[in-house]
């Protein structure tokens, strides 16, 4: 028996998270239109060109729009954000 690491629940498996909490796991893309992350912080970033879809490291600059890692594209081309994922604890 296991807990979940995010609700406490006993499981029968090997994993630390219940079922009832596997999205909790999953990264949630946020809408620009829903909000936009805190100027000057670095965080993934998703659009999609007419090669597909773009997922890459960028900024929010506040009214300048976006700022892109490896990437030249309109400022204002980004559809969704998500934080970066916390660094390994090893």
């Amino acid at each position: 028996m296991a807990s979940c690491k995010f609700c406490g629940k006993q499981e029968p498996v090997m994993y630390c998270v219940c079922a009832g909490c596997m999205d909790k796991l999953r990264p949630q893309w946020i809408s620009v239109k829903e909000r936009t992350p805190k100027p000057a912080t670095k965080v993934i970033v998703y659009w999609e060109n007419s090669g597909g879809p773009v997922i890459c490291e960028g900024y929010y600059m506040g009214e300048d729009g976006w700022s892109y890692v490896g990437w030249e594209a309109p400022r204002f081309i980004v559809t969704h954000w998500m934080p970066l994922p916390s660094p390994p604890e090893d």
